[in-house]
């Protein structure tokens, strides 16, 4: 017998208790309705063509993508705090949440749509701008973060699909 689980997806309330539990600052907050509402549109014209996007759970992964940024600037666990804060309640967010970080990519694959949006959005956004995707390498680059030219080629990949659409 084939059962389909409910997915345990937080609501906006939930979204922002999360968000001051983590104490995120309010620029943070910014990028990720930026970020949202890039991914928000470009989930509606999926749909519109067919394909099947959560957008609750979208939206809820959007909210929750950065929460631990602030405080992983300086080591080399970005999104893996939230991950594991998120992943027994909420797992299908945890896990959109842990594959937006390049550098987990491999062991966290971008296998959805959801989590496809999310990677690729977030990555053209930049405080509360979008930039060319250029620009968002070349500004990691600045802050010393080096990502590796297979990474590069990955995202990379993903632009005439985005395009498309």
């Amino acid at each position: 017998m084939n059962l389909l689980l409910a997915m345990n997806i937080p609501n906006n309330k939930e979204c922002e208790e999360i968000i001051k539990y983590f104490n995120v600052p309010d620029k943070v907050i910014q990028h990720s309705k930026l970020v949202w509402k890039i991914c928000q549109f470009i989930a509606k014209q999926l749909i519109k063509r067919g394909i099947k996007i959560n957008i609750k759970l979208l939206k809820a992964a959007t909210d929750l993508h950065d929460i631990d940024k602030i405080q992983t600037l300086k080591t080399e666990k970005h999104a893996l705090i939230a991950y594991d804060y998120l992943k027994n309640k909420y797992p299908e967010v945890a896990e959109i949440v842990v594959s937006h970080v390049m550098r987990l990519a491999t062991k966290y694959p971008s296998n959805t749509w959801e989590k496809k949006i999310l990677f690729y959005f977030d990555k053209i956004t930049q405080d509360e701008k979008v930039v060319l995707f250029e620009e968002r390498i070349e500004f990691l680059h600045k802050r010393g973060i080096e990502i590796s030219e297979k990474k590069i080629e990955l995202i990379k990949k993903t632009i005439p699909i985005v395009k498309k659409i």
